[in-house]
């Protein structure tokens, strides 16, 4: 990469991913601490049936239903919470750490190399059981939402709906690194003839 100015676009990213990096083993810290918190040092009682209603909503039509609490979800709507963001964050954290050591065989001006293609096969793994746990912690807790509040002569179903547009952005990541991979080995060679 060529410099610009004092530092080249790929030091200011690999930088920027840095400090990204420690900003998700930053929330990473605080989640796992909050709900150590949270899970030891709080009580739900459940209370008495609570009536509420519930919502429904989607393209141009709003459906709302009288329906009743029948268990507490304060504890359960900040386990949504945890359960649906930290491994997300474990995983996007795993990600901006691989990527960084990419930006740092590019400021090094030597990306064609066999660990960058591993890298690379990383990230789409990542992706993909990005897509893959984001989906099944969602039906979960959708699942234990329903449980909590009930709606006489409704009838509610989570589903279970894979993102496929990001299966399929981990799958190129995958083919990358596949052309990453026969990179570095004809590099390799080109390297051994010279």
């Amino acid at each position: 990469m060529k410099v610009v100015g004092q530092k080249s676009v790929a030091s200011t990213i690999k930088m920027l991913l840095t400090g990204s990096w420690y900003v998700g083993v930053f929330l990473l810290g605080v989640l796992v601490i909050a709900s150590i918190y949270i899970g030891l040092f709080t009580e739900d009682s459940v209370p008495d049936v609570i009536e509420s209603n519930l919502v429904v909503q989607s393209m141009g039509l709003e459906i709302e239903f009288s329906s009743e609490i029948v268990e507490p979800i304060t504890k359960l709507t900040f386990m949504f919470t945890i359960l649906s963001i930290a491994p997300l964050l474990v995983l996007i954290v795993l990600i901006i750490y691989q990527l960084r050591k990419i930006f740092e065989t590019l400021v090094n001006e030597n990306p064609f190399v066999e660990d960058n293609a591993k890298r690379l096969k990383n990230i789409g793994i990542f992706v993909i059981l990005t897509s893959i746990v984001q989906t099944i912690l969602q039906s979960y807790v959708g699942k234990n939402l329903v449980q909590a509040i009930r709606s006489p002569h409704v009838q509610i179903r989570t589903m279970i709906e894979f993102d496929m547009v990001v299966i399929f952005l981990g799958v190129i990541f995958i083919v990358l690194a596949e052309v990453f991979k026969i990179g570095a080995k004809m590099k390799e060679e080109q390297d051994l003839t010279v």
